[in-house]
């Protein structure tokens, strides 16, 4: 059965009543800006802060971030997609008078991204529902708790929420790759695939190892017996044309690891094995309301999936259910405690940190089911079927309102005050000093002292952030260097030497910070001092301007050439699909 023929007045109309849900669903961070109370809130307020402030001041791609670590430096954006950054760069002249931190910036960074999610989620339910039904499953999708008050109002996971929109976008197009005809090629879907799975690889490397595995599983369901091969090849091919058009973030991300101190993203409070969905502790715990809140979405979705299941007629709509539902235990099982062994062979799986990450999987096919069954829903008429099961899923949506006007009420300041000491230096630790997350702390650094609330203060009181100073070779002082220009990836500094000696400059080392004399070209040799990690330089005597450029090494340079490479195909391979669309009309 095909999804029943829309006007595009009602199109629109529906657009509208998603746009004014989601603006409703995020009407505190529109007013207040990303929740102050967020896990993730502060650094990625920072994080995106400082991308606007280094794109708008001529650099088109920022990797170094030149004020993080109090301005010591940081390498977040070699790690750290950056599609959600790009997405509301453009924002930042409009609020930058009054949003120094940035928590305003990122917080319509964060509206958009639901409002773009419900859309979606809309037109992937159009292919197999009813505008009415589809736009039931955009509003189920909208405010299930783990979106909402998970993601947004605890966490204020950036990458997470924008990485609900991509999954839909990439199940619609597998669809339409799987019923395509035999004899063409099947432009839309191709391009929609590569674009929408290389979007998501720009925006979250963890949601897109937990979704990976469906839109393969999708291809080969919904494709017939004698096509399976061409689809699964043509999907294939267009999920690696979407990895290479995230070439840019997915280089340094993925070869330069050992520059930096990810490990820490595997142990201690980031140790898998401690947050598996299903645990038993106290209901003022974050993960037993996570499992709790998980639990209560079950208890909707599945008498939905029964009702569904009794009344479909459609074979194709029966497939979709199945699917799913299929869906839908592939998360709570890789989740839970059930799939311990997986993971403890499948060893990347262990850097996600929480298994309950494959929850961004669970909440597409929830919003499908409780599409799919819509038309039984709102049917009225007297027993189970017609009765209670509709009155009980409007009381548990109706339960996830009041959960969501909770969690915001938690996520503010202007509702909850900070009142302790501890949570005013986490905000002075992240926002007034511009920290970063540690794990992205160079190798070299002296990652005890930059990664304490604590000590860090005291460090960047004794080492001041920029402070340039050559040293005799005994140790004692000679001058302090002037910059001439400090811009991120080049710093310039006048230097007066009377003899040999060494430069420090209190910037973090990494590994491509070059240094040469601007009269001669001659280089220089630079390492990280020991045990602070800061730029250290042996300068010759001699009166010179000296520079220190951060170059480009082969994983950052390949992977730029990667991404043009791979959207360069991708664009002759449309251009040639629709010219043969032509001719064969």
């Amino acid at each position: 059965m095909s999804a029943p023929v829309q006007s595009r007045a009602q199109l629109a109309r529906h657009l509208t009543y998603l746009l004014l849900l989601t603006m409703l669903a995020s009407a505190p961070v529109l007013r207040y800006g990303l929740p102050d109370w967020g896990n993730d809130s502060l650094a990625h307020a920072v994080e995106t802060k400082e991308f606007a402030n280094q794109f708008w001041d001529g650099e088109l791609y920022p990797r170094w971030v030149s004020a993080g670590y109090g301005g010591l430096g940081s390498p977040t954006f070699f790690y750290v997609p950056t599609f959600s950054r790009f997405a509301v760069v453009w924002l930042d002249p409009l609020v930058r008078s009054w949003d120094p931190d940035g928590f305003y910036l990122t917080g319509l960074s964060a509206a958009m991204a639901i409002l773009l999610a419900a859309w979606a989620v809309y037109f992937w339910c159009r292919t197999f529902t009813s505008p009415q039904a589809a736009l039931f499953g955009a509003l189920v999708y909208t405010i299930q708790p783990y979106h909402l008050v998970v993601n947004l109002y605890t966490r204020g996971a950036m990458g997470e929420l924008w990485g609900c929109i991509f999954p839909p976008l990439i199940l619609m197009a597998v669809t339409r790759l799987a019923r395509s005809e035999p004899s063409r090629f099947p432009v839309l879907p191709f391009t929609a695939l590569a674009a929408s799975y290389g979007a998501l690889v720009m925006n979250h490397f963890p949601t897109t190892l937990c979704f990976s595995l469906v839109p393969i599983a999708a291809c080969l369901y919904f494709s017939q017996a004698g096509a399976r091969l061409r689809v699964l090849i043509l999907t294939g091919f267009a999920m690696l044309l979407g990895i290479g058009l995230a070439g840019a973030s997915l280089g340094p991300g993925l070869f330069d690891q050992q520059k930096v101190l990810l490990e820490f993203m595997t142990s201690g409070m980031f140790d898998y094995t401690k947050l598996w969905l299903f645990r038993m502790e106290s209901i003022f715990l974050s993960q037993m309301r996570l499992m709790l809140l998980t639990l209560a979405t079950l208890a909707l979705v599945i008498p939905c999936f029964w009702l569904a299941l009794k009344n479909l007629t459609s074979t194709e709509q029966k497939k979709q259910l199945y699917f799913q539902g299929g869906m839908l235990f592939f998360a709570i099982f890789i989740a839970s405690q059930l799939s311990a062994p997986i993971w403890a062979v499948v060893t990347p799986l262990q850097k996600l940190q929480f298994p309950t990450r494959f929850l961004q999987v669970f909440i597409v096919p929830v919003a499908g089911i409780m599409a799919l069954s819509w038309p039984y829903l709102k049917q009225s008429g007297k027993g189970l079927r017609k009765k209670i099961i509709p009155a009980f899923v409007a009381v548990g949506m109706l339960l996830w309102v009041v959960v969501t006007m909770w969690g915001a009420s938690q996520a503010f300041r202007v509702w909850r005050p900070f009142t302790t000491e501890e949570r005013f230096a986490v905000w002075d630790f992240y926002v007034t000093r511009r920290m970063e997350i540690y794990q992205y702390l160079p190798r070299t650094a002296e990652s005890e002292k930059l990664a304490s609330v604590v000590e860090t203060p005291k460090f960047l009181k004794q080492y001041p952030a920029r402070e340039m100073i050559l040293r005799k070779p005994g140790g004692e002082e000679m001058s302090k260097p002037t910059p001439v220009s400090w811009q991120p990836r080049r710093i310039v500094a006048n230097v007066e030497a009377t003899e040999a000696g060494t430069l420090r400059i209190h910037h973090l080392y990494f590994p491509t910070w070059t240094a040469r004399r601007m009269d001669n070209g001659q280089s220089l040799t630079v390492a990280a001092s020991k045990p602070q990690g800061f730029i250290e330089i042996q300068a010759p005597a001699g009166r010179y301007q000296l520079e220190i450029e951060l170059i480009e090494e082969t994983p950052e340079r390949i992977g730029e050439q990667v991404a043009m490479g791979s959207a360069l195909v991708l664009v002759i391979l449309t251009w040639i699909g629709w010219r043969s669309r032509r001719v064969q009309r």
